[in-house]
C-alpha cells in the first residue's frame, strides 16, 4: 500500500490561526491589509515550525513518521483547545468543582491530556496499517476545515469591496464642491474621541464623582460644553460610523437585517467616511490616531485564545502593559501634529480612555485591573478618568499653543459607561469653535450633527440638522447590533417641541394675567404664554385664582419675576396659600435694600437674591411624599430643603402679589409666565421646562 503524504499536522497547526483571523477579521483589517497579512503570515510560519519540532520529537520516541504525525496533530488540537475548554468551564460554572478538590484548571487539563495520550499510545502500539488510514482521514478533515476558513475570508473581502465601492461613490459625490477660499484659511480640526467618557451628570449620579473642575477648565478655555448631549448609538463602531458620516444607520440596518451581527460594513463606513472625504477634497491632510490594539498585540490576542492566563503569567505578553504603552504613544502623538506646506489638518484620535481595562491610576501610576473587576471596577474607572482629564488638559494646552487658539477641537465620548441605558448614552461632548461660532451649537446636540454644524460654520455649506435621537443595541448572540431600539425619550434630557408641548399640557392651567377688574387681576386659562407681562403697583392690585391644592401630594409653581426698584415694603408676597404657617408657601422679602428674599415653605426658609429691575425665572417643586422642596433660579437648582412630616396644602385658593387676606401687603413689580402643575416635576421635566423659558 502506498504511503500517504503527511499534511494534516501542518494544516491543523495553521487552522487555529486562520480560525482566529476569520473570527476577528473585522477588527484585524482596521490595521491595514498589508500589515494584517504580514502578522498573519508570521504566526502561520511560527505555527508550522512549532508543528515540525513536535513531529521530530515524537518521531524520536516512536520511530514511525505516520504515528508521530498523528500524535503531533492530537497534541496540537489539545493545545489549541485549552482556551475553549476554559470558556466552557466558566459558562457551566464548573470552576468551583475543581477548586473544591484543590485542583487548578490547567493541572486538570494537563492530566486529562496525558491520560488520553497514554490510552492512544496503548491502543495504537501494534496497528501499523491503521496509521495510513488515520493519516488519510486527518488529511481530508484538515483540508475541509482550512477551506471553510478560506471561503469565509473570501466572502468577507468580496462584500468589503462592494461596500467600499458604494461608500467611495457616495463620498466623491458629497465632496464634489471645491473650497471657496485658500486652504491655509481653513482651521485645523481635532476630533478626539475619549472612549466611554460619561456626562458630568452621570458621573455624579452613578459614581458619586464631581467632574466640575475639568468641565470648568473647558469652559474657561472657551469650550462650549453640551451638558445634555447623548450618544446616538450604544457602542463604538456604530457611534463612530454615524458621527463620521453625519447620518443615522437606518438604511444600513435595513440592508443587513435585524438578525445580522456582521459589522464589516460599519467598519468600512469608518474607514471611508464622508467627513474625511469632504475635508480631503478641500486640501486637508488626514491623520488617524485611532487605537488599534491589533497592530502591536496580534500575537498576544492569538495566544490568549489558547492560554487565557498568558497575559498575566508572562510580562512580555502583558496586555495591560501593551495598552498602557499604546495610549501614552497616542497621547504623545496628538501633541506632535504640525501643518505641512501650510495645509490644514484633520486629526481623528480614538483614545481608549477612560474605557477599561484600567491601566492608569489618577496620577498615571501603573495598575492592572479588568473592567469587570468586581465592585472596585467603578473606582478604577474614575481613577483612569482623572488621569484622562490631566492628559486632555495637556493636549488642549499644547494645541492652543501650537495653533494660537485657531483650531477647532471636539472632545467627545463615543458612548458612556455601564449597562444602564441612560448612563450608557449620556456623554461628554465639548466644542472649541474659533471665530465665535458657538452660537450654532445647542445644549442637547448629538454626535450625528457635530460635523454638519462645523461644516456649515467654516465651509459655507448648508447641511440641515438631523433630529437628535438615541438608538440602543448590543453586539451579542441574543441582541444583534442592528436591532435598534429608540430610547430617546428614556435617556435624553428632553428635546423637541413635542416634549415641551406635552409638559405644558400637563399643567393644571396655563395662566396669564388678563386685565384689571376692580382692584384684582383675574388669572385666565389659555393655551400658551402670556402675551404681555403685568405690572403690579404695590398698592391694592393683586391676582387671584380659584385653584386649590389641598388634595394634592405635590405641586410645581413657575413664573418670572422682576421686582420694582421702588419696592420698599418689608414683606412682599408673590404666592400665598393661606394665613397659617403650617400650610403656607410664600415668596417674600427679607431685606429690600439688599434684594434678599426668602421662599417660606411649611415653616422652612430658603434665602436668595432677586435683583431689582432684572428678570429672574423662579421655579419651586414641592413633593409632600418625600417632604422636600427644591428651588430653581434661572434654570439651575439653588437649594433643596426638607419640610416637616405630614405637611399638607391649605384649602385657601392661590393668590399672587398679595400676602394674605388678613395682611394687606402688596407686591410692586412685574410677573409673567405663570404655570402650575399638580405634582412635583421630575429633574428631567424641570430641565426641559427651564431650558425653554420664553
Amino acid at each position: 500500500m502506498k504511503k500517504p503524504l503527511i499534511i494534516h499536522t501542518f494544516l491543523f497547526a495553521i487552522f487555529p490561526v486562520m480560525s482566529f483571523f476569520v473570527k476577528n477579521i473585522v477588527e484585524i483589517v482596521t490595521i491595514g491589509l498589508s500589515l494584517a497579512f504580514f502578522k498573519l503570515s508570521v504566526i502561520i510560519v511560527i505555527s508550522i515550525f512549532f508543528a515540525l519540532i513536535l513531529l521530530l520529537f515524537f518521531n524520536l520516541l516512536f520511530k514511525n513518521i505516520h504515528k508521530s504525525a498523528i500524535f503531533t496533530t492530537i497534541f496540537i488540537v489539545m493545545f489549541f483547545s485549552y482556551g475553549h475548554f476554559n470558556i466552557i468551564v466558566k459558562e457551566l460554572s464548573l470552576k468551583n468543582i475543581f477548586e473544591s478538590v484543590s485542583m487548578k484548571l490547567p493541572v486538570f487539563y494537563f492530566i486529562f491530556c496525558l491520560s488520553l495520550f497514554t490510552l492512544l499510545a496503548y491502543l495504537l502500539r501494534q496497528k501499523k496499517r491503521i496509521f495510513f488510514t488515520l493519516t488519510r482521514f486527518l488529511n481530508i478533515v484538515s483540508i475541509i476545515l482550512l477551506c471553510f476558513s478560506l471561503l469565509n475570508i473570501a466572502v468577507f473581502f468580496i462584500n468589503k469591496s462592494k461596500n467600499d465601492a458604494i461608500l467611495s461613490k457616495e463620498c466623491s459625490s458629497q465632496a464634489s464642491s471645491m473650497p471657496t477660499k485658500p486652504e491655509e484659511a481653513f482651521p485645523d480640526i481635532y476630533y478626539i474621541i475619549l472612549d466611554a467618557y460619561s456626562s458630568e451628570d452621570t458621573l455624579k449620579e452613578y459614581y458619586n464623582f464631581n467632574n466640575h473642575n475639568f468641565i470648568n477648565y473647558l469652559k474657561e478655555k472657551g469650550f462650549y460644553v453640551a451638558e445634555e448631549s447623548t450618544s446616538n448609538y450604544a457602542f463604538t463602531s456604530l457611534s463612530l460610523a454615524s458621527s463620521l458620516n453625519m447620518e443615522y444607520l437606518d438604511d444600513l440596518a435595513r440592508t443587513m437585517g435585524e438578525g445580522s451581527n456582521d459589522l464589516s460594513p460599519v467598519w468600512s463606513m469608518i474607514e471611508k467616511n464622508k467627513v474625511a472625504s469632504f475635508l480631503k477634497s478641500r486640501g486637508y491632510n488626514i491623520t488617524n490616531i485611532r487605537f488599534s490594539s491589533w497592530s502591536d498585540n496580534f500575537f498576544l490576542y492569538f495566544l490568549k485564545t489558547v492560554v487565557p492566563s498568558a497575559s498575566s503569567s508572562s510580562r512580555w505578553l502583558n496586555e495591560f502593559d501593551a495598552k498602557r504603552k499604546q495610549e501614552l504613544l497616542q497621547l504623545d502623538e496628538l501633541k506632535q501634529i504640525h501643518r505641512i506646506d501650510n495645509k490644514p489638518n484633520f486629526i481623528f484620535a480614538h483614545i481608549l480612555l477612560p474605557h477599561g481595562p484600567y491601566v492608569f491610576g489618577p496620577n498615571g501610576e501603573a495598575i492592572e485591573k479588568d473592567d469587570g473587576d468586581g465592585s472596585n471596577s467603578d473606582k478604577y474607572y474614575i481613577e483612569q478618568l482623572i488621569f484622562t482629564n490631566k492628559k486632555a488638559r495637556e493636549i488642549i494646552d499644547t494645541i492652543f499653543s501650537n495653533s494660537k487658539a485657531s483650531a477647532v477641537i471636539i472632545l467627545q465620548g463615543d458612548h458612556g459607561r455601564g449597562n444602564n441605558k441612560a448612563a450608557r448614552m449620556r456623554i461628554l461632548n465639548a466644542y472649541y469653535l474659533p471665530q465665535q461660532k458657538n452660537s450654532m451649537l445647542y445644549n442637547s446636540v448629538t454626535p450625528v450633527n457635530t460635523f454638519r454644524i462645523i461644516f456649515n460654520a467654516y465651509f459655507g455649506v448648508s447641511y440641515g440638522l438631523l433630529k437628535d435621537r438615541n438608538y440602543f443595541s448590543w453586539w451579542t448572540d441574543s441582541e444583534k447590533p442592528y436591532r435598534f431600539i429608540d430610547v430617546s425619550d428614556e435617556v435624553g434630557y428632553g428635546r423637541g417641541e413635542e416634549n415641551i408641548d406635552k409638559l405644558y399640557a400637563d399643567a393644571i392651567s396655563n395662566f396669564y394675567i388678563d386685565k384689571v377688574k376692580d382692584t384684582a387681576y383675574n388669572l385666565k386659562i389659555v393655551n400658551g404664554f402670556s402675551p404681555a407681562a403685568v405690572y403690579f403697583d404695590g398698592n391694592s392690585a393683586y391676582a387671584k385664582t380659584s385653584l386649590e391644592l389641598s388634595a394634592l401630594k405635590g405641586a410645581t409653581i413657575m413664573f418670572s419675576v422682576k421686582p420694582d426698584a421702588k419696592q420698599n415694603t418689608s414683606i412682599v408676597a408673590i404666592i400665598d396659600n393661606g394665613h397659617s404657617a403650617e400650610n403656607d408657601f410664600v415668596l417674600q422679602s427679607v431685606d429690600v435694600s439688599k434684594h434678599e428674599y426668602t421662599f417660606h415653605c411649611f415653616g422652612v426658609d430658603s434665602v436668595f437674591n432677586l435683583p431689582a429691575e432684572t428678570w429672574t425665572h423662579f421655579l419651586v417643586s414641592i413633593d409632600l411624599s418625600k417632604n422636600t422642596f427644591d428651588v430653581y433660579l434661572n434654570g439651575k437648582k439653588y437649594s433643596s430643603s426638607q419640610i416637616p412630616l405630614d405637611s399638607h396644602f391649605g384649602s385657601v385658593p392661590l393668590t399672587f402679589a398679595k400676602l394674605s387676606k388678613s395682611n394687606e401687603r402688596y407686591f410692586r413689580g412685574t410677573l409673567d409666565e405663570v404655570f402650575i402643575w399638580p405634582r412635583a416635576l421630575s429633574k428631567k421635566e424641570i430641565k426641559i421646562i427651564t431650558g425653554n423659558v420664553k
